[in-house]
C-alpha cells in the first residue's frame, strides 16, 4: 500500500511540500498546486518551465515523487460549453511532465455539470473519454 497526500493542504511551497510528506514518513506527492520561489502558485502542469525544473531537482534531492498529478483536467473551473482546445491544451502540457517525473497517474474531473442538470450531458462522457 501506498500513502500519499495532496500536497498543497499541508503547505504551498515545494519546500514545504516536501517537508510535510517526509513528517509523514511518505515518500509520494499527490501534486496539484505548488509555488516555488519567485513564481506565482499555479498547477503543476501550468508553472513556468524555469519553476518546474526546480520542482523537480527539489524533488530528486529529498527522494520525494510525484505518484499522481492532481491536474485542471476537466475540473470545476469549465463547463462543457468551454472550449474543449483549453481541456487539450491541460493534456499537451500535463504529459511531458509527467514523463519527465515518472508518474503514472493524472486525477481529472468531469466539467461543472448545470445547477439543474439532473442528469449528466452526453458531451461530458465524449470528452472525458477524449483525453482519457
Amino acid at each position: 500500500m501506498e500513502l500519499m497526500g495532496i500536497a498543497d493542504e499541508g503547505a504551498v511551497t515545494i519546500d514545504g511540500q516536501i517537508r510535510v510528506t517526509q513528517d509523514l514518513g511518505w515518500k509520494w506527492i499527490e501534486s496539484r498546486f505548488v509555488e516555488v520561489e519567485g513564481f506565482e502558485k499555479g498547477p503543476i502542469h501550468d508553472i513556468p518551465e524555469e519553476a518546474f525544473d526546480q520542482v523537480v531537482a527539489k524533488l530528486e534531492e529529498s527522494s520525494v515523487g510525484i505518484y499522481a498529478f492532481g491536474s485542471t483536467i476537466c475540473n470545476w473551473q469549465k463547463t462543457v460549453e468551454t472550449p474543449f482546445e483549453v481541456t487539450l491544451a491541460e493534456v499537451e502540457r500535463t504529459i511531458p511532465r509527467m514523463k519527465r517525473l515518472g508518474t503514472k497517474f493524472v486525477r481529472i474531473m468531469s466539467f461543472k455539470p448545470d445547477d439543474d442538470a439532473g442528469t449528466t450531458p452526453p458531451e461530458v462522457f465524449e470528452r472525458v473519454g477524449e483525453v482519457t
